[in-house]
């Protein structure tokens, strides 16, 4: 189950709120996107599978609000369109290259296709890493993304195929540091 009722967004707005953290969703129809509306959401991400609704897109666009727009599973074609879509609406959108592998294999990762996606949208770009590890997330800020989606488990011995590849909180505070690092050494 995937879905969350409007009382435990509300309580993970809050948390987000006191960490400083900025609280997004993905929405996969038009009434999650009135329930996150109505939590004040910062911004939307489009799950791959939703790239090409451009009825969903059109609906998010009227928010008025920044979009990263997963690429998983589309061709170049289908990003630009989607891409131009939005940037006709005047949304702010961040092209967010994604393997929809869960896991990834490392030499399935292809991060090259980030250089195809900074062609498109220039620095708006990103990585949605669905490795084992840090590594194919730290060598993608190396190759100029700006936001980095990792997942995240409080056990990586809890059933699901997410919660092998996610990182814990120990990892995460060094999976942090060291795109930190690489961030300041540049």
């Amino acid at each position: 189950n995937t879905s969350l009722k409007k009382e435990e967004y509300i309580k993970l707005k809050k948390i987000s709120k006191h960490y400083k953290v900025d609280f997004f969703s993905t929405p996969f129809d038009p009434d999650s996107i009135k329930l996150l509306e109505s939590i004040k959401v910062s911004h939307y991400k489009i799950a791959s599978c939703d790239l090409n609704n451009f009825i969903l897109l059109n609906l998010i666009s009227k928010t008025g609000k920044p979009v990263i727009l997963s690429t998983g599973m589309a061709n170049v074609q289908e990003i630009e369109k989607s891409f131009n879509f939005l940037k006709r609406k005047k949304i702010k959108t961040f092209l967010l290259h994604c393997i929809a592998l869960y896991p990834t294999d490392s030499n399935k990762v292809s991060l090259g296709f980030i250089d195809t996606l900074k062609s498109i949208a220039g620095w708006k770009v990103g990585f949605s890493d669905h490795t084992k590890g840090i590594d194919a997330a730290v060598f993608a800020v190396c190759k100029g993304a700006k936001i980095i989606e990792k997942h995240f488990t409080i056990d990586n011995k809890l059933p699901g195929a997410d919660n092998k590849l996610s990182l814990n909180a120990k990892d995460m505070r060094k999976f942090v540091d060291k795109i930190r690092s690489e961030i300041n050494s540049e």
